[in-house]
């Protein structure tokens, strides 16, 4: 049989800059809520309150603080939802109080993978000359399904982009610089790009056309000069 208390006493209180409404119950305990779940509940004093209604009104606060918390989250910057999960997280929340935040998230369309990576990667290449193997890799360490990273990042698996791309930044390296033939050479440029994230076939491939290049060039020199722009130019197919 449940044991059933009595609302000793309902109180507004002040909690950093928000309102809450402590509870006082008759054998003692005491904890607040948020004010809009007391009004909605209609909790008064007198009123008797079992122990099941008493969890239930500690879950349904969490779930709203976390819910709001996420929300002012998300207004700053756009996130993956792993990423909000993780803040949740070490913010102290139950399990089912953030998967309610991040649903809630999502239905209010303030959480979406796809936006996020889609954003990254503009974000990434106006900022950096990088390839599609990097950004698979930086889409996935923000917690993106490898599948969706890879249809987001279809265009820069493109040979045509990889390999346009992969010229610009290795001529801007090598401006200025003579072009050796030999093995390391080859291999180091090609490592250089790999990590950068270039697939290993494009990699080797713009080595060697470039260092058959002439020093001066008229290409390498037009190259050079553009390479200190935007990379924004590197996209185009």
């Amino acid at each position: 049989m449940t044991s059933e208390r009595c609302i000793r006493q309902l109180r507004v209180i002040k909690k950093r800059s928000a309102q809450r409404v402590g509870i006082e119950l008759d054998d003692g305990e005491a904890f607040d809520i948020d004010p809009e779940i007391a009004v909605r509940c209609g909790l008064k004093t007198g009123a008797a309150i079992s122990g099941e209604t008493v969890e239930r009104l500690r879950r349904e606060d969490e779930s709203l603080r976390a819910c709001r918390r996420l929300t002012r989250y998300l207004a700053l910057r756009v996130k993956s939802v792993a990423e909000a999960q993780l803040y949740l997280e070490k913010a102290g929340f139950s399990d089912p109080a953030i998967a309610g935040a991040i649903e809630d998230a999502i239905e209010r369309d303030l959480l979406d993978d796809r936006r996020f990576a889609e954003r990254y990667v503009r974000t990434r290449l106006k900022t950096s000359a990088v390839g599609p193997l990097r950004l698979l890799a930086d889409l996935i360490s923000h917690g993106i399904e490898a599948s969706l990273a890879e249809q987001v990042l279809r265009p820069q698996f493109d040979r045509d982009w990889q390999r346009q791309a992969a010229e610009t930044l290795l001529r801007r390296k090598m401006a200025g610089r003579g072009r050796g033939n030999d093995k390391t050479e080859t291999r180091r440029l090609c490592d250089w790009l790999r990590q950068r994230g270039f697939e290993d076939d494009v990699a080797r491939e713009v080595v060697r056309t470039i260092l058959r290049e002439p020093v001066n060039s008229p290409r390498g020199d037009a190259a050079n000069k553009t390479g200190q722009g935007n990379h924004e130019e590197t996209r185009k197919p």
